[in-house]
């Protein structure tokens, strides 16, 4: 994941799952997402229980855009909804999805 602005915002693997929840607050505001991955990404978010709310797809090459908080956690999975990148935003003002699925090509 790659992201601009973001340096106070430590980075999370997909182990962290489980463990991880948004502890939002502040401000809400429009992050850019960009899947420069050749594969569909699930966006979905972790609540602040800890639960996942899925919010559909973002293609390959394609770039949406996401309201968040600083402190929401954000998951990105491939295809069978496999954790592929987590994300943590900070001040985070666009978010670069890279990282390839453990399958490749979904």
């Amino acid at each position: 994941v790659a992201g601009t602005g973001d340096a106070g915002a430590p980075p999370l693997d997909c182990g962290a799952l489980g463990q991880v929840r948004s502890t939002g607050g502040g401000e809400r505001r429009p992050v850019a997402l960009t899947n420069a991955t050749a594969e569909t990404r699930g966006v979905v978010w972790i609540g602040g229980d800890g639960a996942p709310v899925d919010l559909g797809t973002l293609g390959p090459g394609l770039t949406g855009q996401i309201d968040t908080v600083p402190g929401d956690v954000w998951m990105f999975t491939d295809g069978p909804g496999n954790c592929v990148e987590l994300v943590r935003t900070g001040a985070r003002e666009e978010i670069v999805l890279t990282l390839p699925s453990a399958g490749g090509d979904d």
